[in-house]
Parts: C-alpha cells; sequence; structure tokens
C-alpha cells in the first residue's frame, strides 16, 4: 500500500465516520422532539394510551440505541482521522500506516448505507474525475439529504 492509498483511507475513514456522526445526532434529536411533543399532548388532554405508549416506545428506542452516545464517539473518531490526514506529512509511511491502522482498529461498526455516500465525498475531496466518482442510488441520495 503506497502513502496516497493510506491518506485516502485516512480520509474516507475521516467522512464515514463523520456522516455516522452527523446521522446518529439528527436521529437522537429526532426522538428528543418526539419525546416533548407526545409529553406536551398527553398534558393537553392527548390520547394518554397512544402517547403513553408512544413515549415508552421511544424511550426505549433511545436508550437502547444510545445515538447520542453514539454520535459523540463518532465525531471523536472523525476528528482523530482528520488530525491524522492533516499532520500526515510528519510521518513516514511505515509509520502512518500503524497509526491508520490503529484507529481504524477502535472503530465501531457503521451502517453500511453510508459507504458509498463517504466515498463519493472522498472522490470529490481528491478531485476524481466525474465519470469515475461512485454513483449513488436514490435511496442512497436521500441519506444522504438527510447526513447534509
Amino acid at each position: 500500500m503506497n502513502r496516497e492509498d493510506i491518506t485516502d483511507r485516512i480520509l474516507y475513514g475521516h467522512y464515514l465516520e463523520q456522516l455516522f456522526a452527523i446521522i446518529t445526532g439528527r436521529i437522537d434529536r429526532f426522538i428528543s422532539v418526539l419525546l416533548l411533543i407526545f409529553g406536551s399532548a398527553i398534558v393537553l388532554n392527548g390520547n394518554p394510551f397512544f402517547f403513553g405508549i408512544s413515549i415508552v416506545v421511544l424511550s426505549a428506542i433511545q436508550l437502547t440505541y444510545q445515538f447520542g452516545k453514539k454520535s459523540g464517539a463518532a465525531k471523536k473518531k472523525a476528528f482523530d482521522y482528520l488530525k491524522l490526514y492533516t499532520n500526515e506529512s510528519k510521518f513516514d509511511d511505515s509509520e502512518l500506516r500503524e497509526r491508520l491502522l490503529e484507529l481504524e482498529s477502535t472503530d465501531d461498526i457503521i451502517w453500511p448505507c453510508l459507504e458509498p455516500i463517504a466515498l463519493l465525498k472522498t472522490q470529490i475531496r481528491l478531485n476524481v474525475d466525474l465519470q469515475f466518482q461512485e454513483k449513488l442510488s436514490y435511496y442512497q441520495k436521500v441519506i444522504r439529504l438527510v447526513c447534509g
């Protein structure tokens, strides 16, 4: 693996973690807003059974998947990748590869639907010719829109 491949992988890792941080953060905030709305609906004489069950389900989802915690961890990891990418000129090839492997060894499992979007962002950043860039499906374009 040459130096260019290593820096490409570092940049790809940064974008993948960044996308994961954004989408999980938005999901966490969306669930929190729904909890506030549903809680207010109960106070304002809404259907207590429906809104109560909704609050329980949303709270269980939030507690189980911990989107806010995952978002914070991914944001820190994206920063670590960006820091390595920014300082890559300070390392020789083998040291840079070792640092990349060290970062990758602590990666969390990220949703596979974000991988093509991260690849496209990396290709755009590296000025890959448009005809060779990753093509996104309609579903992936919607996810890209949600991720910002």
